[in-house]
């Protein structure tokens, strides 16, 4: 409620509402009361005086003189009181408005602050404690408010970093669907035609002479085809790993066994490579074989592939409580720390200055096949020394 507006209950006696006056008000009667009692105390002493007075005039003036005398006087002090009492009231007032001015205004900035409005300042200039008070506020009020405009500021220029942001992720996310849209129907369309060429050149081989000249040609053209048809099944495995459509058939099986199977399968296409197994063990795990073995191959072909100058690569399998933990270490070049963190994710490739076939996706899919299995994969590295991937799957207490 503004100040000077205050309001009585009606079921307030009258009495009292002098008391809920706002100062400004209260203060001029308050001095004119104390000068009219002061005028009273002084005319009832004077009214002694003449009394007292007229005793000894009475003997010495006649009766009209001395009540002619005694009204003049008398008149002078009632109009000199009434004066008093309306200059009184009239300097109250001016007192009054004096001390509760600065009040006023200081109680008006701080409800204009309480609302909310941060331009509000207090036009009291004096140099005393209410003057001093003022000035501080209005420096408070002043900070506040180019604060509150500085935050205005930067929540709009963080809206509008987050709008562009928000636009390109929508941007990007509707680019990541269409090339999985193309990935899938280029992988399935180019499927077909690529069995039928391959079972061309299978059936050409076996009719051929050995001493043919062609017949190398055709077998290098072969392993072409099945270089094709692996970044096919990737690219199908990219489509249905982003779908949701992934099949995993799951079974018991001795991997053991199936290490052995991936190394010797990798080992007869990189004749030149060494690939040492320091370590097995016999255990019985549950998952998708043939998916967990795609996991090996990858990695013994990216220890290959990223090793051109070394000729081993070494393979050790453990346990570490109930988890198998599998490591294929290389001595190729190795990989930067920058590129660690992005490794693991859709066609990221490092090429470190060379170039290497490949389209950067059989990490990935490694890595989502051993997340499916609730297992885990790593990598350490140092350039020029070589890298070493782990990955760990979780096996039944039973073993």
């Amino acid at each position: 409620m503004p100040p000077g507006n205050d309001v009585i209950p009606n079921n307030q006696p009258k009495l009292f509402a002098f008391g809920r006056l706002p100062i400004q008000r209260r203060l001029p009667v308050f001095v004119g009361i104390l000068l009219l009692a002061i005028v009273l105390i002084f005319s009832w002493l004077s009214y002694l005086g003449v009394r007292n007075a007229s005793v000894a005039m009475a003997s010495e003036l006649p009766a009209a003189s001395y009540r002619k005398t005694a009204d003049l006087y008398l008149g002078w002090i009632f109009i000199t009181g009434i004066m008093a009492v309306v200059i009184g009231s009239a300097g109250g007032w001016i007192m009054g408005r004096s001390i509760t001015r600065p009040l006023y205004e200081l109680n008006r900035v701080a409800a204009a602050i309480a609302e909310g409005d941060y331009s509000a300042r207090a036009n009291v200039y004096s140099r005393d404690e209410l003057g001093k008070l003022a000035g501080s506020i209005n420096i408070m009020a002043a900070r506040v408010n180019e604060a509150l405009e500085d935050l205005e500021q930067k929540v709009e220029e963080t809206t509008r970093e987050l709008q562009t942001v928000t636009t390109d992720v929508n941007d990007q996310r509707e680019n990541e669907k269409k090339k999985d849209e193309f990935i899938s129907i280029a992988s399935h369309e180019l499927r077909t035609p690529l069995t039928i060429i391959k079972a061309f050149f299978q059936i050409t081989v076996k009719d051929m002479d050995p001493a043919f000249r062609s017949y190398h040609l055709i077998g290098k053209a072969a392993r072409q085809l099945n270089r094709m048809e692996r970044l096919i099944g990737d690219l199908l495995d990219v489509s249905r790993i982003n779908a949701g459509k992934m099949q995993y058939n799951e079974e018991a099986f001795d991997f053991q066994q199936l290490l052995k199977d991936a190394v010797d399968n990798v080992q007869q296409i990189f004749p030149h490579h060494q690939m040492v197994i320091e370590n097995q063990v016999s255990v019985m795990l549950h998952g998708d074989r043939h998916r967990i073995e795609q996991v090996i191959i990858n990695l013994l072909n990216n220890a290959v592939k990223y090793s051109p100058g070394a000729d081993k690569v070494l393979i050790r399998a453990g346990m570490n409580g109930h988890n198998l933990v599998v490591t294929i270490e290389d001595f190729g070049i190795g990989i930067d720390e920058s590129h660690i963190g992005e490794l693991f994710d859709r066609f990221y490739r490092v090429d470190g200055g060379h170039n290497y076939q490949g389209l950067g996706l059989g990490l990935f899919i490694s890595s989502e096949i051993i997340k499916r299995h609730r297992g885990s994969i790593s990598v350490k590295s140092e350039p020029g020394k070589g890298s070493a991937f782990t990955f760990q799957l979780p096996v039944a207490s039973s073993n």
